[in-house]
């Protein structure tokens, strides 16, 4: 196709906008992170129902 540019053009210009270190925080953090939310929302579900669920939520979050 005339006027696009090739995609090689344009990694010449690109900078690392994170560090390894950052990388390995930021990945570590949502495995943690999702993983509390789903092991808390099963059980929160199971027991507790939706509305109750959203409660204690809301509970957890504001204490």
């Amino acid at each position: 196709m005339k006027g696009q540019t090739s995609s090689n053009n344009n990694t010449d210009h690109l900078q690392p906008y994170l560090s390894p270190l950052a990388v390995w925080a930021l990945s570590v953090g949502s495995a943690i992170g999702w993983g509390s939310l789903v092991v808390t929302s099963s059980s929160y579900l199971s027991q507790a129902g939706p509305m109750g669920s959203i409660i204690g939520l809301l509970i957890v979050r504001i204490h």
